[in-house]
């Protein structure tokens, strides 16, 4: 949720095309979205305004950023596969268990952009 581009107009134009199938990984961020701003390490201090202000959103609505996160792969096509990581069975059970809010697009366009060198991991060096 943190890159929207699959949410824009060309987005959707290119991952509607039923010929390919789209995998999304990464939908928390390497867990990022999911950790409190003031536990974050001093490398990602500009996802801080992102994660309070998704933090103030899921309190407004009454759910879980979690489920917040697989709402907005719930809006993607349905040629979009979702992969996702965890840490243990624990962890699994709890995506699964979690309740999906309907979400509107706006709701999603509507937070703060992320710096692009925090949206691919690849990009992290060392703390």
């Amino acid at each position: 949720i943190a890159s929207r581009n699959f949410l824009s107009n060309s987005g959707k134009i290119l991952i509607s095309n039923k010929d390919f199938h789209f995998q999304i990984r990464s939908i928390f961020l390497q867990g990022l979205l999911l950790t409190q701003s003031q536990f974050l390490n001093k490398k990602f201090e500009k996802l801080t305004s992102f994660l309070d202000e998704l933090e103030k959103r899921s309190k407004r609505i009454e759910t879980s950023i979690l489920g917040i996160c697989l709402s907005y792969f719930s809006l993607l096509p349905s040629n979009t596969n979702l992969i996702l990581g965890v840490n243990s069975v624990e962890h699994f059970n709890q995506i699964l268990k979690t309740e999906i809010p309907e979400l509107e697009v706006d709701f999603f366009n509507e937070l703060p952009r992320v710096d692009s060198d925090l949206l691919d991991p690849r990009n992290w060096t060392s703390a």
